[in-house]
């Protein structure tokens, strides 16, 4: 994918490799989250058992990651709840 190639409203500056390096980071933490959630629910866990059953160990180190991750859980439950289509 290339982010540099996507229109940007006037005035945006093109997107760094620094920043491009992050914005794959985040996708790969989303995309890992995203999994984790389906794989429970298809379970049938609850969103109280995905907050104490959900550990993305790589992601560990980052800055805010204790307070994040049981919001983005829910976020992430949210999402997938809204657009399943079942096990």
């Amino acid at each position: 994918m290339l982010l540099n190639s996507y229109p940007r409203p006037h005035g945006f500056q093109p997107l760094s490799s620094y920043d491009i390096y992050h914005v794959r980071l985040f996708r790969g933490y989303l995309e890992d989250l995203r999994g984790e959630v389906i794989k429970y629910a298809r379970e049938g866990k609850s969103l109280d058992d995905m907050k104490r059953l959900i550990k993305l160990e790589k992601y560990t180190k980052w800055s805010g990651y204790e307070q994040m991750l049981p919001l983005n859980i829910e976020g992430m439950y949210q999402h997938v709840q809204m657009h399943r289509r079942g096990n």
